[in-house]
């Protein structure tokens, strides 16, 4: 699975979008039509600051996700990092890292989705952390 991560290195952001509607989940786009999709919580660093997390202001307008989560489009992805627990760490060009924490559980019976998922749809594969914290490969659905 690390071998299917390590290929987007290299590859740069073609888009990144939350807050608005999206509340904080956090949907990467990269240059070879795959994405990121990161539903629990996150934090943006620039050379060791951080710029913005997850629980910053959502509004479309005037929030600091919004504003803050287009600095990654454009930057080049060069390294990606798991955790034992799946945490996800994708580092940047420029000096910005994506810190991904996994912390949806499976004690958390109302949620039954992801940690985040990286996406595929090209060759109908998912690779997702789930709310046992396991990494699986599954088929995407949109």
């Amino acid at each position: 699975m690390n071998k299917i991560l390590n290929e987007i290195i290299g590859l740069k952001v073609n888009e990144a979008i939350s807050g608005g509607g999206a509340g904080s989940i956090l949907k990467i786009k990269l240059g070879n039509g795959t994405h990121f999709m990161i539903y629990t919580e996150w934090r943006i660093e620039k050379e060791g600051k951080i710029i913005v997390t997850s629980y910053d202001s959502i509004d479309p307008d005037e929030g600091l996700i919004p504003q803050k989560i287009k600095e990654l489009s454009g930057k080049e992805i060069e390294k990606v990092e798991l955790t034992q627990q799946n945490d996800l760490m994708l580092h940047f060009s420029q000096g910005y890292l994506l810190h991904v924490f996994s912390l949806v559980s499976y004690s958390d019976t109302s949620y039954i989705g992801h940690n985040w998922e990286y996406n595929i749809p090209d060759k109908n594969l998912s690779l997702v952390v789930d709310r046992n914290f396991e990494l699986k490969v599954e088929g995407y659905d949109e």
